[in-house]
């Protein structure tokens, strides 16, 4: 009975897909077709991913009762494939909405089905619901302890399914996800690992043009799937210099802090480190904090720490609480980021992270950030820039950049 049951709701997929003008290629094909629990697909950008996982989104809330979330990293990317469910919806299943809130990321059906989008670095929002289907966008950008204890539990009184979507980054959980799919004996896993060019409406004098301008280790995770260590090719040997612990003050040692100021969604991010040894001792983020309280956070943080030599961002709103805070008297020194001062900053950061010259706790965090950074060159000049990939956040990383910056023999204030 279950395997008749699960042909027709193959056949129900198809009729849909004919309904709102869906043609999966090929490949899309495989992984719709599949009767596997937990499904995960590592692909190449530009491959299809999100219009497979909104259909599918499509698909399961067409059954009566039936509870899906959207998650990816943060609210943005969330909406990426939320918002092609609204458009499928609404230009061809509209009769079927009950409710619908894009800016909410809601949607309820008549039939009593809902569909609610999601953000994995708000963990705590993650708990209390059990689901029919969990499509998890960008996974492989998702802390293991968000999949392990806050999504993974929603799946289990429904006995719900799973599916994954992601460029690879590093071999992390969803490495580990993809590498049991693939094991034939594990019934209710299956993985898939295709290009960017398996997406036949890709032309290949696109990939042809990635392939010669980017860094090789770029090109093979990007546009080939493929699972690579420190893929950004910023940083290399993350996870080697993970060691040590956060520390209270001793009053024999000398400091040194990193301040990135908080702008529009961005977090405000405090790091200190021993000087002697190179060791990150503090370590604190916050957001939506008035400037008052910031700067008397940043002024405590400086004494605590033997009045430690503070390198602060001082571009745009950073320029206030450098004024605020020099006026106290503390031992701050201004950096201004800009497209020219951010070059050495970073690179100065970078060489010291591949030679193990500092050390940090193991921060999920701060490992994400730094393992995620990413680098582009310009086609037309060859300049280098260097930025977190759209729609993250890289404040953790300048703030250690910052605090690696007072480590140099000489401070380069002036760019």
């Amino acid at each position: 009975m279950e395997g008749k049951q699960r042909t027709d709701y193959k056949k129900v997929k198809e009729r849909l897909f004919n309904g709102i003008n869906y043609v999966p290629h090929p490949k899309q094909v495989s992984i719709h077709k599949s009767e596997a629990r937990f499904r995960t697909l590592c692909s190449g950008r530009r491959f299809g991913k999100s219009t497979l996982a909104s259909t599918e989104a499509v698909m399961a809330i067409m059954k009566a009762d039936t509870r899906v979330w959207i998650v990816a990293p943060n609210y943005e990317l969330t909406k990426k494939v939320f918002r092609e469910v609204i458009i499928i919806m609404n230009k061809y299943l509209s009769k079927w909405i009950l409710k619908q809130s894009e800016s909410m990321s809601y949607m309820k059906l008549i039939n009593g089905s809902e569909l609610v989008g999601k953000s994995a670095d708000n963990p705590v929002s993650l708990l209390g619901e059990g689901l029919d289907l969990l499509i998890i966008d960008e996974a492989a950008s998702i802390k293991r302890e968000v999949w392990e204890e806050y999504l993974r539990p929603t799946l289990a009184d429904r006995q719900g399914g799973a599916l994954f979507i992601s460029t690879p980054k590093g071999k992390n959980w969803f490495y580990e996800e993809y590498v049991r799919g693939q094991d034939r004996k594990i019934k209710e896993m299956q993985s898939w690992n295709y290009l960017t060019s398996d997406n036949p409406y890709i032309p290949k004098k696109e990939i042809a043009h990635a392939k010669k301008n980017l860094p090789e280790r770029v090109f093979l995770q990007e546009f080939q799937g493929k699972f690579i260590e420190d893929i950004g090719g910023v940083f290399r040997g993350v996870r080697d210099c993970v060691g040590g612990r956060l520390e209270d003050p001793d009053a024999a040692k000398s400091y040194v802090m990193g301040v990135d100021l908080a702008k529009y969604q961005d977090y405000t991010v405090i790091v200190v480190m021993d000087k002697t040894n190179m060791q990150v001792v503090y370590f604190d983020r916050f957001h939506k904090l008035d400037w008052n309280f910031q700067k008397n956070k940043i002024a405590n943080v400086i004494r605590r720490y033997n009045n430690a030599q503070c390198t602060i961002d001082a571009t745009g709103i950073g320029d206030p609480i450098f004024d605020d805070l020099n006026r106290l008297g503390l031992n701050i020194i201004p950096y201004k980021i800009s497209g020219v001062s951010k070059k050495p900053l970073i690179e100065n950061l970078s060489l010291n992270i591949q030679e193990g010259n500092i050390s940090y706790p193991d921060i999920p965090e701060l490992i994400n950030e730094l393992n995620i950074y990413a680098y582009t060159q310009s086609q037309t000049t060859g300049h280098t820039s260097y930025s977190a990939p759209e729609g993250y956040h890289d404040d953790i990383v300048i703030a250690l950049a910052l605090a690696c910056w007072n480590l140099k023999s000489e401070v380069i204030i002036d760019f």
